[in-house]
């Protein structure tokens, strides 16, 4: 098997999925399992740099907790994690912009 998926990889110039060669093997022998293949590939193969590990994401709470507070309440860096999914997501911009709206009408009315 190691022999046929090296040769597999090198006509194709590594270009081939993990998925494709799986299914190749289907054709020849016993189906092999996907993760098998994977953990072999990965472990001979050359990998690709993969780029640095990014924070991770925030989760739908936290968005949703940003969206709904008053700005002034941000730290530093909560304005800039809510930055970018407002910038990709307009129907999250809009609803930022109505709480903020509405928290000024609140802060109106109270001091009234």
């Amino acid at each position: 098997m190691r022999p046929y998926l090296r040769r597999g990889i090198d006509e194709t110039d590594g270009t081939v999925t993990i998925k494709e060669l799986r299914e190749e093997l289907a054709a020849r022998r016993p189906r092999v399992p996907y993760t098998s293949l994977r953990d072999w590939a990965c472990s001979r193969l050359e990998q690709p740099d993969s780029p640095e590990p990014t924070s991770a994401t925030p989760s739908v709470r936290a968005v949703v907790g940003w969206i709904t507070r008053h700005p002034d309440t941000y730290a530093e860096d909560e304005t800039a994690q809510l930055k970018p999914f407002l910038d990709i997501r307009p129907e999250l911009d809009q609803a930022h912009g109505l709480v903020r709206d509405f928290t000024q009408m609140l802060a109106r009315r109270a001091r009234h």
